[in-house]
């Protein structure tokens, strides 16, 4: 069976990054934590997980209270076969 993967990266209130490969989006998630580690100050809370064990079907999670405001952000994919 073929398919076509994508593979997403998005924060619920917002921006949504669709790439075609795992290292474009696992580049895309490093990125964003290095960012929000970056901006965040004393008392903020960031939290990070992930599975990329599988690179077809890779999981992960970031919960980031910033200002205290929370975001919560997932990488997942989605498999569209190819009839």
């Amino acid at each position: 069976m073929k398919a076509d993967v994508k593979y997403i990266f998005e924060c619920q209130d917002g921006f949504r990054f669709v790439r075609d490969t795992f290292e474009e989006i696992e580049r895309v998630f490093d990125e964003n934590v290095k960012a929000l580690v970056d901006v965040a100050g004393e008392g903020d809370r960031i939290s990070v997980t992930k599975d990329f064990g599988n690179h077809l079907s890779p999981k992960a999670h970031i919960s980031a209270q910033i200002d205290g405001t929370w975001k919560f952000y997932d990488l997942y994919s989605e498999v569209t076969p190819i009839q």
